[in-house]
């Protein structure tokens, strides 16, 4: 009971990527990549949810190709299996600290997106 009390908790906490989800379409970029060390699992989650809206703004501007749309969705899907399987491990603490494979995989989205900053 208490895991399924923790997934619901989960989906709704990740309501707003969910929603931004469709908007997820890859480009290629040759910008250096980056790793950024995120404290929290709440940094990592206001890092992805912000550089995903650039995203979708530059998705409706037309700016992003198709391979890019599919590099970018690619890395969000990695990306949102490591969170899920982060959260409940941090049963729903979103002060918990984030680990090195969500470090990895939210700089491997943020770097394929950060062109789009404007």
């Amino acid at each position: 009971m208490k895991i399924r009390s923790l997934l619901i908790a989960f989906l709704i906490g990740l309501a707003p990527l969910l929603i931004v989800s469709p908007l997820l379409v890859t480009t290629s970029c040759t910008t250096p990549q980056k790793v950024v060390a995120f404290k929290t699992l709440k940094s990592v989650q206001n890092a992805s949810v912000t550089g995903l809206e650039l995203y979708g703004a530059a998705c409706r501007r037309r700016e992003v190709d198709a391979a890019t749309q599919a590099r970018v969705k690619d890395a969000y899907t990695k990306y949102q299996a490591v969170f899920a399987l982060a959260i409940v491990a941090a049963q729903m603490d979103y002060a918990a600290p984030a680990s090195a494979d969500l470090t990895a995989a939210v700089s491997d989205l943020l770097n394929l997106i950060a062109v789009f900053k404007h």
